[in-house]
């Protein structure tokens, strides 16, 4: 079965009739009825034009965050580089600088700084750490005794 029709004469297999109205463009019949097919590339132009101007206003406002150029990248990439190298240069130094002065030029503490502190509590010793002693001693807290009983 062919699907084309033909009208006094003229076939319109691969053919159709088309009409622009404004920034519109319509599939017409015979019969005046009308299809919507698309626009004009004017339309299309001046909605690029307008999406353009959008885009800028989002980026202007942060709302969208352009994608990186390369060139942007390896720029960023290079500052890095040479951030971590300053860095690494900075934690070489120090560590010359210990090896060559000794652990003693930065650290100032001592064990003098450290106060000898006891446990607090009625005898300064836990009932545990008395048995503990005790055991270690080979005292009288060994055998299962508990200290202070």
């Amino acid at each position: 079965m062919n699907e084309s029709f033909a009208i006094q004469g003229f076939s319109a297999s691969n053919q159709m009739l088309c009409m622009i109205e404004g920034s519109d463009i319509y599939q017409t019949d015979y019969m005046g009825n009308k299809r919507l097919l698309g626009k004009t590339s004017a339309a299309y132009a001046e909605l690029e034009q307008t999406t353009a101007e959008y885009y800028d206003k989002l980026v202007e406002l942060g709302v969208i965050v352009p994608p990186v150029e390369p060139e942007q990248m390896m720029a960023q990439m290079q500052q890095s580089m040479l951030q971590m190298s300053q860095i690494i240069k900075g934690l070489s130094d120090e560590l010359k600088e210990l090896k060559e002065n000794g652990s003693e030029h930065h650290c100032k503490c001592s064990e003098q700084d450290v106060s000898k502190r006891k446990p607090t509590g009625s005898s300064g010793k836990s009932t545990a750490g008395a048995e503990r002693d005790a055991e270690l001693s080979g005292g009288s807290g060994s055998g299962g005794e508990k200290a202070g009983t």
